[in-house]
């Protein structure tokens, strides 16, 4: 099943632009991501979030999707550098949509997802 992509609404002062997938946890929020375009960041001024992340801890599929994403991501058109920042949070450098984020890493999260799951699912 295809996912949407869309523009979010703007509820920090910090943040000037945003594009999510997925978003409430449910069966999305395993395949969800969000690119946040930072106000007056010139280094770095995107931000992915890949909620997932923060509860993949297990080799080898912790290193498979962190891999998978940071080169993903650096493959996009127009980034100059993607990094993982923080469990969850990739940086982004260059001239980027957010929309071209989310759209090159929601297959990675399609095609892991059934590994993924069960790390989701035993949360209450």
């Amino acid at each position: 099943m295809t996912r949407p992509i869309r523009d979010r609404e703007q509820e920090e002062d910090e943040i000037s632009r945003a594009w999510i997938r997925g978003h409430e946890w449910d069966d999305n929020e395993i395949t969800g991501v969000d690119a946040l375009r930072l106000k007056g960041e010139k280094e770095w001024p995107w931000q992915v979030i890949i909620p997932v992340a923060e509860f993949i801890r297990e080799e080898p599929l912790e290193s498979e999707l962190f891999n998978a994403i940071t080169v993903t991501l650096n493959s996009v058109r127009g980034v100059r550098e993607a990094a993982q920042e923080d469990r969850e949070v990739w940086v982004v450098s260059g001239r980027v949509s957010g929309r071209a984020l989310v759209a090159a890493v929601a297959p990675v999260l399609d095609r892991l997802e059934p590994r993924l799951r069960p790390f989701v699912d035993p949360l209450p």
